[in-house]
């Protein structure tokens, strides 16, 4: 992610279009529209009961790539819906 991307962390996290499941890691995905047509910007939570949750990951990742991988079962939505760009 770019700098301008990093900023929009609190959006991201306080009021996300999609909340995932990666079905193989644990990890919560959190995703919004980027400002680019196609693109989501995603930020990934490390998920402890007993620990701090802490930010493992940030990226950029193409829709239709975030809806392939939902279609595939690697990952379960928890929140939100799929919409098409």
């Amino acid at each position: 992610m770019k700098l301008n991307e990093w900023r929009q962390l609190p959006e991201i996290v306080s009021d996300p279009d999609l909340v995932l499941l990666d079905n193989r890691s644990g990890k919560l995905i959190y995703v919004v529209a980027s400002n680019t047509d196609g693109i989501k910007l995603s930020v990934g939570f490390e998920y402890k009961k007993e620990a701090p949750n802490a930010i493992v990951s940030g990226f950029r990742q193409a829709t239709r790539t975030i809806d392939e991988i939902i279609r595939g079962g690697l990952y379960t939505i928890i929140e939100g819906s799929q919409a098409d760009d």
